[in-house]
């Protein structure tokens, strides 16, 4: 069984919790990304089930600051859906999502779907600096001047160009 414990980050005047959801079916993924973040004080709620309704409910339930989501689970597209689930879930809407995966043509296939369930993606494999620094990118608070400009940051991700059609994978 994965451990869960909640790490408190100590900076400025208060202390704060950050807790990612990790949705995989590999259980040493799931480890691995466990010691990564646990040495950047960054708690793990670690989701291994097929069932999308239980997902769903467990990453609503635990109030994640961001998800890490394998959209190929368990031989399917299981993380399309639960992308889907989360942003009709008035508990989830505004997750922040990073999409995990090898797959970089099915990526590239549905990266219009991504984008408009304001996913960023994070092709495996993948450097582990690259991890802490995108999960500390899509939790950070974002300061804007209008609600136009921030509209403008969330959407304005583009992928490698090797996902977009026609590049090579």
């Amino acid at each position: 069984m994965l451990e869960t414990t909640s790490i408190q980050t100590f900076g400025g005047a208060a202390a704060a919790t950050q807790r990612v959801a990790v949705l995989d079916d590999d259980i040493r993924f799931i480890r691995m990304v466990e010691r990564i973040l646990k040495a950047e004080r960054i708690a793990i709620q670690p989701v291994t089930t097929i069932n999308v309704d239980e997902a769903l409910r467990v990453i609503a339930e635990s109030r994640c600051d961001a998800a890490l989501i394998d959209v190929y689970m368990y031989g399917s597209a299981l993380g399309f859906t639960l992308i889907e689930e989360l942003r009709r879930n008035q508990a989830t809407a505004a997750l922040p999502i990073i999409v995990t995966s090898s797959a970089r043509r099915e990526i590239g296939r549905r990266f219009a779907f991504l984008r408009q369930h304001h996913c960023v993606i994070l092709m495996k494999p993948f450097r582990l600096d690259e991890l802490v620094m995108l999960l500390r990118d899509v939790t950070a608070p974002v300061q804007v001047e209008t609600p136009q400009l921030a509209h403008v940051l969330l959407t304005t991700r583009q992928p490698p160009t090797e996902l977009l059609p026609g590049g090579t994978a």
